[in-house]
């Protein structure tokens, strides 16, 4: 990834994620290694998949490699996993509520 900045990448879009603390970690990293150029120019885009289906989120998180903590996965109780409508509420929920906290936190 250094060579492909170092080679004029003007922007990053990080993996799939549901650990915010990842993803800062990650931005934390990249802004403070040496080798990268003009790394505070660099734009670092977070990975963000809205969750409108149970099954969907399951399968492209297991894709990804991504982990979900247990914070997002226990609003998601059996009884409503089958309710796409429910599920996508929830979704925009955990997004919105990941974003803020980005914000919040960069």
């Amino acid at each position: 990834m250094i060579e492909k900045i170092n080679a004029g990448a003007d922007f990053i879009i990080t993996q799939l994620f549901y650990e915010v603390d990842k993803f800062i970690e990650f931005e934390k990293i990249i802004r403070n290694c040496e080798e990268i150029k003009n790394k505070d120019e660099l734009i670092i885009l977070p990975g963000l998949m809205p969750i409108n289906g149970y099954g969907i989120f399951q399968r492209a998180s297991k894709l990804s490699h991504a982990s979900i903590p247990a914070s997002i996965l226990n609003r998601f109780p059996d009884e409503i996993q089958y309710d796409d409508n429910k599920v996508k509420e929830i979704g925009i929920d955990i997004i919105n509520e990941m974003i803020d906290e980005i914000y919040e936190r960069t």
